[in-house]
């Protein structure tokens, strides 16, 4: 899970040029659950309440995120409480 002490890290998001993108996350969660992402170690921001209706069903949320050049790090993390199932994210 994610939440806690524990994270979850794509350290190899590559971009051809900086600027602004938008991060795609799917998720499932069976009641509104926060999820908190840093890029490239920087500030923490939250998608709050994400409830995909059940555990059984996922659903997507999407954020504007802004990327370096090259290689970056975009780490999900939650410091107090349960965050969603993660299955993947998109960059586009």
């Amino acid at each position: 899970g994610n939440g806690g002490a524990n994270t979850a890290n794509f350290r190899n998001v590559w971009v051809p040029s900086a600027g602004t993108y938008t991060l795609t996350v799917r998720y499932r969660s069976g009641d509104p659950r926060n999820l908190s992402y840093r890029v490239n170690l920087g500030s923490t921001q939250t998608i709050s309440n994400l409830n995909s209706g059940s555990w059984a069903t996922w659903a997507s949320a999407t954020q504007t995120v802004s990327l370096n050049a090259g290689y970056n790090q975009i780490e999900f993390l939650n410091a107090s409480g349960f965050a969603p199932d993660l299955d993947w994210i998109r960059i586009s």
